[in-house]
């Protein structure tokens, strides 16, 4: 199992560092954006620890997006930290959409929903149980 959730760890780092800054202010270019788009953030706010409330609202993903280290933030999350409510919730979201999908909607958004589904792949791997306690 140790050597499997590495290999799932190597991927959601693997995806994140796949996204880059034109990717981001693409999608900051919505003044509203389609619901997809909304959907795969609301996602991204879940992995990353906000509340249900917080993680509906477009104004949190405005801010997420704005936020100068987002990309290290992405980068640096560990996938064992993930609740695996999040991941549940996250992929609650994302459920309708595939990487072609979202590409024909926002190019800049499909980096970011392999991430997520990366993300959310690494939870289920070990089990969706709590978050690891474990030092590496």
């Amino acid at each position: 199992m140790e050597k499997s959730q590495g290999g799932e760890d190597a991927k959601v780092k693997a995806a994140a560092k796949a996204i880059k800054i034109g990717d981001i202010r693409e999608i900051k270019c919505f003044a509203s954006p389609p619901k997809p788009v909304t959907h795969l953030l609301t996602a991204v706010l879940f992995l990353l620890g906000k509340s249900a409330r917080e993680a509906k609202e477009w104004h949190e993903s405005q801010k997420m997006l704005a936020n100068p280290n987002f990309l290290q933030l992405i980068t640096s999350l560990e996938a064992q930290s993930v609740d695996a409510e999040a991941a549940n919730q996250a992929k609650e979201w994302i459920k309708d959409y595939t990487e072609a999908s979202i590409k024909k909607i926002s190019a800049g958004c499909s980096g970011l929903l392999r991430w997520v589904c990366a993300v959310i792949e690494a939870v289920e791997s070990r089990g969706g149980d709590s978050p690891s306690t474990e030092t590496m």
